[in-house]
């Protein structure tokens, strides 16, 4: 999958991030991806810049804590959940376990409790509201 916007290394990094809740270090990315120090400087000042890296401090057993860079809450938002394929998944062993008939009894009962839940959003903002 690639990240529309953002050159390879880049896309390297923030899947790397990804992966690594507790952030990476500079050296670690320099070993990763067996590029300089300097140029993993380079592509973390313009993703900071860009608001989807920030510095953490990394804790560590001994000596002074190093600097490992973590995803920020817009970098995390750049990757796509997939809930549609979840869904479409689930609707679709439903549909092998249970039958047609039942999974739209399902379906139109989940419809009913998902507007009752909203019944008082909607009392709210009315429909016309949004319109206008």
């Amino acid at each position: 999958m690639e990240i529309i916007g953002f050159n390879d290394t880049q896309q390297k990094i923030l899947r790397f991030l990804v992966k690594e809740k507790e952030g990476v270090t500079v050296d670690q990315f320099s070993k990763l991806l067996e590029i300089s120090r300097s140029a993993i400087h380079q592509h973390m000042t313009a993703l900071e810049r860009d608001g989807l890296v920030m510095k953490s401090v990394s804790k560590q057993t001994g000596g002074r804590p190093g600097t490992t860079f973590v995803l920020t809450e817009k970098g995390i938002h750049i990757f796509p959940k997939h809930y549609s394929l979840f869904a479409e998944m689930l609707i679709n062993l439903i549909k092998q376990k249970l039958g047609s008939e039942e999974l739209a009894l399902y379906l139109k009962e989940l419809g009913v409790s998902l507007a009752e839940t909203r019944k008082d959003a909607l009392k709210i903002n009315p429909l016309m509201k949004k319109l206008k």
